[in-house]
C-alpha cells in the first residue's frame, strides 16, 4: 500500500512539472501582444459576467477576469 502511494506521489510529481514545464515553453514563444490581448480586462464588464454566473463579484487582476464566489 505504501509503494502504490509513493508511486502516485511522484507520478503527480512528474505530471504538475510537465504542465508547467510546457505552459512556460507556450508563454515563451508567444509574442508580447498576445499576451497582452490575453490580460486586457475591463472592470465593467468582468464584473458583470461573474455575477451572471453565480459569483459575489469580479475583478481584473494581471492574469485577465477574477472572479470571486
Amino acid at each position: 500500500m505504501r509503494r502504490s502511494i509513493a508511486r502516485l506521489g511522484k507520478g503527480g510529481f512528474v505530471a504538475a512539472t510537465a504542465v508547467s514545464l510546457g505552459f512556460g515553453a507556450l508563454m515563451a514563444f508567444s509574442s508580447p501582444k498576445e499576451a497582452a490581448a490575453a490580460s486586457h480586462c475591463n472592470q465593467g464588464p468582468c464584473n458583470g459576467s461573474c455575477r451572471a454566473s453565480g459569483a459575489q463579484y469580479g475583478f481584473c487582476d494581471s492574469v485577465g477576469c477574477v472572479c470571486v464566489m
